[in-house]
């Protein structure tokens, strides 16, 4: 997945009053996804009715989203908590989970962690912003958008391939 992903910029273009929706869909590491953005900025992504097709190939984000510097603009449309945790979603290194209780204090909520876990699952670009990388406390997985299955084996996907890369 590394190369694949593309670095995320979070962009401030509105996601309402667009006057022109994208779709495409993506073969990403978890399964197809439908992918819904403005020209501009990407800003929806979610498990298609294709269904997950774990440990596929992933391809690279589809044009107009990923730019040719390697960036991939998002705008998100949501709470100032739900916003940070997002953003914080970005800094979680590949191969890499962090706990519900240590992303919170990550935010600076550090007694937010039922509400940082509730930012975590509506988290509008699965995937692209990287929630399968936090887990619970104690070591297990949580929900995921795509079910328990996918999670494990989106991170086993992200250790193995950064275990190779070493």
């Amino acid at each position: 997945m590394p190369g694949i992903m593309p670095h995320i910029r979070i962009v401030d273009t509105p996601v309402s009053g667009s006057s022109e929706r994208i779709q495409r869909d993506w073969q990403g590491p978890g399964g197809w996804m439908q992918l819904e953005g403005s020209p501009t900025a990407l800003y929806r992504a979610h498990f298609s009715d294709r269904g997950p097709t774990p440990y596929s190939p992933a391809e690279p984000v589809p044009s107009p989203w990923h730019q040719a510097d390697g960036w991939l603009d998002i705008a998100l449309q949501g709470t100032a908590l739900q916003r940070a945790v997002w953003q914080a979603l970005t800094h979680i290194p590949f191969g890499s989970t962090i706990s519900y209780s240590a992303l919170a204090r990550w935010v600076g909520r550090p007694t937010a962690v039922r509400a940082v876990a509730s930012a975590v699952a509506a988290n509008p670009l699965p995937v692209l912003l990287p929630c399968h990388r936090v887990i619970r406390h104690k070591g297990a997985l949580g929900h995921y958008v795509a079910g328990t299955a996918v999670k494990r084996q989106l991170l086993e996907y992200e250790h193995a391939s950064d275990s190779e890369a070493s």
